[in-house]
Parts: C-alpha cells; structure tokens; sequence
C-alpha cells in the first residue's frame, strides 16, 4: 500500500511538470511594433523644396494609429505630396487612419513627401510614430530637416564704365551711380554719388565724396569678394561708412549705400595722379576709374 501511494505521487508530481511546461510553450512575449524610416536624400533642404521618406512598420498585434507629425514650422505648415498606404489603413478625408489592420504576420510599406514652406526659417522635426491597439505599445523615430544655408541675394551684372577726374580737368568729375552715368562739375549735385574735390592748379585728390544733398555713405572692406560676395554680406559689412572717401588704391573695394536704398560694390581698376599743368593753366588730370555692381533688390540698412 506504502509503495503504491508512492507511486501516484510519483505520477502526479510528472504530470504536474508537463502541465507546467505546456503552459509555458504556449506563452509567447508581445513583440512591441516598430517603425523603420529611411530618409531617401540628405538632411539639409531649402525652403519649398521636397523631403521623401520610405516607412516600414510591423507588429504581431493589431495597429491603432500611425501618426506623422512636424514641428518647428514657420509660416504654412507645409504639404504632404505622396501619403501611399499599399492596403495597410483606410484614410479619412484629412488622412488619419480610420481601420485597425493587423498585420502580425507581415510588415507594410508606406512612402510620405514633405514640402518644406517656403516661408520657412529654421529647422523641422518629423516624427513617425506606430501604436498597438491590444497593449498600446508604441515605437517613434524622429528626423530633422536642417535649415540650408541661403544663397543670398546676388548683385546685378558688372558695369565697367565709372569714372571721376579732376574738379577742373576735361573730364567729367563725379558719377551717378543710381542711374551710371558720368556728371559735369556743374551737373545736379544730388545726383552726384561720387565727386572729386580737386582744386584749381592743384594736384588730383585721389577720392571723392557725396555731393550737397547727395545721401549715399561708403566703406572700405577688406574682407568682401567683390567676384562672389552677395547683397546680404555686404550689409553685414557695412558700419562705419562716411561721405567721403580719400587715399584710393587700384584693387580696394568699397560698399556704398545708395540714396535710393540699393546697395553698390565698386571695385578700383586704375588710378591716375599724374597732373599735367599746360603754360596757360586751362586745367588739370588725373582721374580714377571703377567697375561697380548694384543689388538687384533695394535692401535698407
């Protein structure tokens, strides 16, 4: 008798241990969904251009939304060009999910476009985000798309004809960079940008200043290309400037800030200081000749 209820015990202590391992076959860990996206160009975009994104999301329960949201927006909130679902979720009209799909068995693919606005400045996160519907489980990535370095605001084409001589030389004294032509000493004085100030039987100053009435300022830069630099960069250069301008150099370069608001470079490409007086005094020489650029846009300062 001893020996048989030994050997029920035995028996149901085996049973027990099968029971115990079924029951733990048959527990399978909740896979958690994910969220895999490739960024299908580089990271840095200009305003109104376009960022395409490929998206794989999967999970071993049923999906309760997939969200695409962005932040950091200035001024429109940009405009989703391809939103393509292949048969994962049915979209409303504003393209929320409305199904609740499962898709343990497999993984679906989705592409998403985004037009950066062009009014935009600064960066803008993307963020992709899945949930569950069984353990609200979620997985997020987020992207951001880095404010590209504006080109600037170029100036107009290259005009090689600026010129001032001598106050009482032959030549033309002073030129009118707004309209760029070349002025008589007795020309309208507030449309001299630049005149020389030489005087009668003396030698060529080598510089000019604003006429009466005249409000256009200058700088010297140094640290300006004059080929390259744009609009924006010479603004950010211009402090300092005064009406007037001496000791001219070939090859120097000077911002001027016009009376009608645009923004000038003008580049030295020869300077003359040879005076050449005649026996009856009828005048003098000399004279400086400049290239100049204008901005295409009026930018204050």
């Amino acid at each position: 008798m001893r020996k048989l209820n030994l050997l029920m015990a035995f028996f149901m202590l085996i049973g027990f241990g099968l029971l115990t391992s079924c029951s733990d076959d048959e527990t399978d860990d909740v896979i958690k969904p994910k969220v895999i996206v490739t960024e299908v160009a580089g990271a840095t975009y200009e305003q109104g251009t376009s960022v395409s994104y490929g998206i794989v999301i999967s999970s071993n329960e049923k999906l309760k939304n997939f969200e695409v949201t962005v932040s950091g927006v200035t001024g429109a909130e940009g405009t989703v060009l391809t939103y393509t679902t292949e048969g994962l979720f049915e979209l409303d009209d504003d393209g929320n999910a409305t199904d609740v799909i499962d898709v343990s068995t497999k993984s679906e693919a989705l592409s998403y476009t985004y037009i950066v606005p062009a009014t935009n400045t600064g960066d803008v996160t993307i963020t992709f985000k899945v949930t569950d519907s069984e353990t609200f489980n979620e997985d997020v990535k987020t992207f951001t798309i880095v404010e590209a370095t504006p080109e600037g605001t170029a100036f107009g084409n290259e005009a090689t004809n600026g010129v001032i001589a001598h106050t009482w030389g032959p030549n033309h004294a002073a030129f009118d960079l707004v309209n760029g032509t070349s002025l008589a000493s007795d020309g309208n004085e507030a449309n001299k940008d630049m005149k020389n100030v030489s005087q009668q039987n003396l030698d060529f100053v080598v510089g000019w200043e604003a006429g009466t009435g005249n409000t256009t300022t200058f700088v010297k830069v140094t640290g300006f290309d004059y080929d390259a630099g744009t609009v924006e960069e010479a603004v950010a250069l211009f402090t300092g400037a005064t009406s007037s301008v001496s000791g001219v150099a070939v090859n120097d370069v000077y911002l001027a800030l016009l009376g009608n608001g645009e923004t000038c470079a003008i580049k030295i490409t020869e300077v003359n200081t040879i005076d050449i007086l005649s026996d009856v005094k009828i005048g003098e020489e000399g004279f400086i000749k400049f290239s100049y650029k204008k901005s295409s846009v009026a930018v204050g300062k």
